[in-house]
């Protein structure tokens, strides 16, 4: 027995495998490689120094079993190649610590991703498949027919596929009752390029933010009761009420009324589109956008969520606003917990407590006592 024999079934292992995955297509795109440092060199030839050593003992008990009368021999083969072995191993310690330490080590790679020019549309790295983000559609059309947010065949989502194809849900078809098969492809240009189904009319607001918001890929369209209440009241959510509202969206914008399927819906949401990531359409409902269909779905949940609390402090007398020092402390607080959000303090929005007028003392009367006020203002008038 000779170790080319020895090697050979781990060889031809090694073949089988390679012939395999070469056979094997990705589902998704692949990851970008990084260049390898000087530790991961380090770290490859101390395994290749300890898979040696083992490798090389199994040999040897090997023989040892089938040959004893050649023990000896195999012993000073064995010894040729560990010692050798063991050097280029030791050599390669301060190759590594070399390689690791050098400064343009830490530079950066060419294949590392470099950041876009402004108004470049900007892909996540790993992105998913058509078929992922249509089951994503399909899974916040249910979330949003669940909570409310839409009756009938209300509402609308969109997400961006790549710079000329959106995928968006059809017309006539209820949220929460959608098939992956439903969804349609459309261009910029809105032009159908496939599925059986026909387009929204009101993908042009859609394809608005898409224009604008080169960082944005999922759009959101929906009639959330509450904050549609406000909507139509003609009321912003625009109260510096709760950090976490501050933080993510700044405040929640009111644009005017616009006739559906018309370019009059979209033209009053344009200039807040840059400046804001969800907003209230005028007697119509919302609209919210995002890296990726679920956090636009969580933009919509958050300004739901506030219009209901804004409600209730009104019907327990009026909210308590926060001040303006500690509405700053919170838009400088987005850098520490990460959050990328377009709005800025601006006039009006979000409103702090400075800015809201101050509210005249207030009494109460009963029932009584107000038949007895206006009886008395009946009487000096000559009228009872």
């Amino acid at each position: 027995m000779s170790f080319r024999h020895a090697a050979e079934p781990l060889r031809n292992e090694h073949h089988h495998h390679r012939h395999a995955d070469a056979g094997r297509s990705p589902s998704r795109p692949v990851a970008q490689l990084k260049p390898v440092t000087g530790f991961a060199a380090l770290a490859e030839l101390v395994s290749a120094f300890v898979a040696s050593g083992i490798w090389i003992n199994l040999m040897w008990h090997r023989a040892a079993f089938h040959l004893d009368g050649t023990l000896i021999q195999l012993a000073s083969i064995s010894q040729r190649i560990f010692w050798p072995a063991l050097l280029v191993a030791l050599l390669g310690v301060p190759v590594g610590i070399i390689g690791w330490l050098r400064p343009w080590n830490h530079a950066p790679s060419p294949l590392s991703p470099v950041r876009p020019p402004s108004g470049t549309i900007v892909f996540p790295a790993m992105a998913k498949t058509e078929q992922e983000y249509r089951q994503d559609i399909i899974d916040i059309g249910r979330l949003v027919y669940q909570k409310g947010w839409v009756a009938a065949n209300d509402g609308n989502i969109t997400v961006r596929l790549d710079a000329g194809r959106i995928l968006c849900t059809p017309t006539g078809v209820s949220k929460g009752m959608m098939h992956v098969d439903d969804l349609i492809i459309i261009d910029m240009q809105c032009r159908k390029l496939s599925g059986r189904k026909e387009c929204t009319s009101e993908i042009a607001m859609h394809m608005k933010v898409y224009e604008l918001r080169p960082d944005i890929h999922a759009v959101l369209h929906a009639h959330p009761p509450v904050a549609t209440g406000f909507a139509t009241a003609g009321r912003p959510l625009n109260l510096a009420l709760l950090p976490e509202v501050i933080i993510g969206l700044g405040c929640v914008p009111l644009a005017d009324y616009g006739l559906p399927g018309t370019p009059a819906l979209t033209e009053p949401l344009i200039p807040y589109i840059p400046k804001y990531d969800a907003i209230l359409m005028g007697n119509h409902g919302a609209v919210s956008y995002g890296e990726d269909v679920y956090k636009a779905f969580f933009r919509m949940e958050t300004m739901e969520h506030f219009a209901r609390i804004s409600l209730v402090a009104e019907l327990l007398g009026g909210p308590t606003v926060l001040p303006k020092e500690e509405v700053e402390k919170l838009f400088d607080s987005r850098t520490r917990y990460g959050v990328k959000a377009r709005a800025s303090i601006e006039p009006g929005c979000p409103v702090y407590a400075e800015q809201v007028p101050q509210q005249q003392d207030r009494f109460y009367v009963t029932r009584e006592e107000l038949i007895g006020m206006v009886d008395d203002a009946l009487r000096a008038r000559g009228i009872s």
